[in-house]
């Protein structure tokens, strides 16, 4: 191998990593973890399901601001936590289902929370060391039979 190949080889292999190092910095991602304790509550005598939509269990925010540049925040599983851990304390029975539940449910009533909005604000912004997530919801329950109840 000639000089000059070796030297196209290293300004390319050079060029490579920092372009890479550039992507890098542009972009970022963030896993939303939680620790959710149960609550302490005296459960209602009602015999409860959960449904966790994929969309919700799934969920991760994109975003592509020029002050923020390029976010992508997963939330999935952090609110399957949340709501797995809630929910179940405050009723007698409780169901999670895996799929969509029909009218013959065999439970009180479904509960299936739909996710509204969502907000972050990074370190800098919020002047500490923590970044802040909040999400709004849409509750909706069915009776077991599938006819709604409420829409909050």
């Amino acid at each position: 191998m000639g000089p000059n190949k070796l030297r196209y080889k290293k300004v390319a292999t050079y060029t490579g990593l920092m372009l890479l190092g550039l992507l890098g910095a542009c972009s970022s991602s963030l896993q939303v973890k939680g620790q959710f304790p149960t609550p302490l509550v005296q459960p209602l005598p009602l015999h409860a399901g959960l449904y966790l939509s994929p969309e919700l269990r799934g969920h991760s925010y994109q975003e592509q601001d020029k002050e923020r540049h390029e976010w992508a925040i997963s939330t999935g599983a952090a609110q399957s936590a949340f709501f797995s851990t809630v929910l179940p304390a405050l009723f007698e029975n409780f169901k999670l289902f895996e799929q969509e539940p029909g009218t013959d449910s065999g439970v009180d009533i479904v509960i299936r929370p739909h996710l509204k909005s969502f907000q972050y604000s990074l370190p800098r912004e919020t002047r500490s060391k923590v970044f802040e997530v909040w999400m709004k919801y849409n509750m909706q329950v069915y009776r077991g039979d599938g006819e709604l109840l409420a829409d909050w």
